[in-house]
């Protein structure tokens, strides 16, 4: 008795799957360097110091050389580990957004609130976006704005569904103003020592819910 014809492969169907699979490795390893940045991150308390390119080749186990391959410099680390933060931040204040009122106070609130769950994020505010200078290189900056892009839209959305915006996708320009009041917060207070507490600026009531509530305020009075 004969056994089945086995199917022929398609042409070029062994390379597909030799490039997807190294894709995919890329994909894990590019995680785990990540992974690791975090950890050296969170250790030396947000110091941008506290994270060299040395170090991190031996926390993830490559050679330096390899780690080149992933990353030119240790800058475009903190803008990787930033879009990562940003996302998450992103989606748990779209969902605290889908329950708030329609009230610039309340939406203050909440962006301070779920923002100060971060213990990460807002020492990277503070450090990558800084960062983000000619030397980075254009390729390392457009990405980043790209993606910003993809992640502003929907939140972008919620505020205008929450608050008056003059224009359609004027929501993510409010957004941008909002990080940028952010930032300015968390970097004249200086208040971002390594502690089990949020930094003073991101508590209830404090400094940035006050300056937020009033930038909102502001922007629904046109």
């Amino acid at each position: 008795m004969t056994s089945p014809a086995r199917h022929a492969e398609p042409p070029g169907g062994s390379l597909a799957r030799q490039r997807a699979r190294a894709a995919a490795e890329k994909a894990a390893r590019r995680t785990q360097i990540l992974l690791a940045a975090g950890r050296l991150f969170d250790r030396g308390a947000g110091v941008p110091d506290s994270l060299t390119m040395a170090g991190l080749a031996r926390e993830v186990g490559l050679a330096k050389g390899t780690l080149y391959l992933y990353f030119q410099k240790k800058e475009e680390i903190f803008l990787a580990l930033l879009l990562e933060e940003l996302r998450l931040w992103m989606g748990a204040l779209d969902g605290a957004l889908e329950s708030t009122d329609r009230d610039p106070g309340a939406v203050a609130a909440a962006v301070v609130s779920t923002l100060a769950r971060r213990r990460r994020l807002p020492r990277l505010l503070t450090v990558a976006l800084p960062a983000m200078n000619p030397d980075l290189g254009p390729a390392a900056v457009e990405e980043f704005t790209t993606r910003w892009a993809a992640l502003a839209t929907p939140l972008g959305h919620r505020l205008e569904s929450l608050l008056p915006a003059p224009a359609p996708g004027d929501g993510r320009r409010l957004l941008r103003r909002v990080m940028a009041v952010v930032v300015g917060v968390l970097l004249t207070t200086g208040q971002l020592a390594d502690s089990d507490a949020p930094p003073l600026p991101l508590a209830p009531g404090g400094e940035l819910e006050q300056t937020l509530a009033a930038l909102l305020r502001g922007w629904t009075a046109g």
